[in-house]
């Protein structure tokens, strides 16, 4: 073996030991600027002008519930500014700030594409909202918004958020599967903006201690019947609660054909039942992953490595139109590694 063939074979672990070496640095320089407003400000400026690619690394870099940070963050979609005013008693505050293009890249891409497309959706219901940080990109654009989120721990900075960019999302505090119910809403006590009504997702969260909650289920159908409102757009984020959802919105699926964009844990079980649902009503399902949108057998849905998914009945708005558009879908949101 040539020293040269050696030396190209250490090359790459070299490479990965100068990463390592600089990550910490980086960081601290990044922490200690972000405790000042000057200094948060400048991180910002320098923040909006990276790539989507290098957005993604610094979200990675910098992702610490630890850092208190308190200032105003900007951020942007489809050529609207949303600001997120961060509070130090936020915890959430700064990863939830830097997420917003880090974290899922391939969705603020899908969503980018939406918003700019020839057919922006006009109502949108944004089901496990969350802080909102997904309805926020279609309110500036002036669509209306549904916000569904049983979890009492995230209302407050849904509105405060809401509020700072002069935008009103209606908030439903109520869990939604298949039918009425009152069920208990699962919150673990370390990370108190994900919540769940399955057990499997309780499980997942391991010997965490658990904060309880007692909440109204509804079905997606009856608040369709009941406000006389057809979303073009459904999200659903749910922790493990899609084929229920999906299950009490069978009238809307049938009728309306709403765009649905979905989360979907590795459970092949699960994901073939969602499967035979959506295929049912004529839905065609591709994967959110930076790949060419094409759509997925059942095989291929339960196998895929993917957790967020485009589901829509052909000819659809999505998947043709992002197929037809390399750039869009290849170039610059295609997900990169962890730096």
């Amino acid at each position: 073996m040539s020293q040269g063939y050696v030396r190209a074979q250490r090359l790459p672990d070299v490479l990965v030991m100068m990463r390592k070496l600089i990550r910490g640095p980086i960081r601290t320089v990044v922490r200690t600027l972000v405790t000042r407003p000057t200094g948060l400000r400048l991180v910002n400026v320098m923040h909006r002008r990276l790539s989507p690619a290098w957005r993604q690394r610094f979200y990675y870099l910098c992702c610490d519930s630890t850092w208190r940070v308190s200032g105003r963050w900007t951020v942007d979609v489809a050529g609207r500014p949303i600001i997120l005013p961060l509070t130090r008693d936020f915890p959430d505050a700064w990863v939830s700030a830097i997420a917003f293009h880090g974290y899922d890249a391939e969705l603020h891409a899908l969503y980018e594409r939406l918003l700019r497309g020839p057919r922006p959706p006009r109502v949108v219901f944004d089901v496990g909202a969350h802080y909102g940080l997904h309805a926020l990109r279609f309110l500036v654009h002036g669509a209306r918004v549904l916000a569904f989120e049983p979890n009492p721990y995230c209302h407050r900075w849904l509105h405060e958020w809401c509020t700072a960019n002069g935008v009103a999302c209606e908030l439903e505090p109520v869990a939604l599967g298949d039918g009425p119910a009152i069920v208990e809403l699962a919150v673990p006590e370390r990370n108190t903006c994900m919540a769940s009504i399955v057990p499997d997702a309780r499980a997942r969260w391991g010997d965490a201690t658990m904060h309880t909650v007692t909440v109204r289920q509804v079905a997606l159908d009856d608040v369709v019947a009941e406000r006389g409102l057809v979303p073009d757009l459904v999200k659903i984020d749910t922790e493990g609660a899609e084929l229920a959802v999906l299950r009490g919105a069978a009238d809307l699926l049938r009728a309306a054909h709403p765009t649905l964009v979905f989360e979907s844990w590795r459970v092949a079980q699960a994901r073939r039942a969602l499967w035979d649902m959506l295929d049912k009503h004529g839905y065609a399902i591709a994967a959110v992953d930076g790949s060419m949108p094409r759509p997925l057998t059942r095989a291929d849905f339960a196998d895929a490595r993917a957790t967020n998914f485009v589901a829509e009945v052909p000819p659809g708005r999505v998947i043709h139109s992002l197929a037809s558009d390399r750039d869009v879908v290849l170039g610059p949101h295609r997900a990169v590694p962890p730096a």
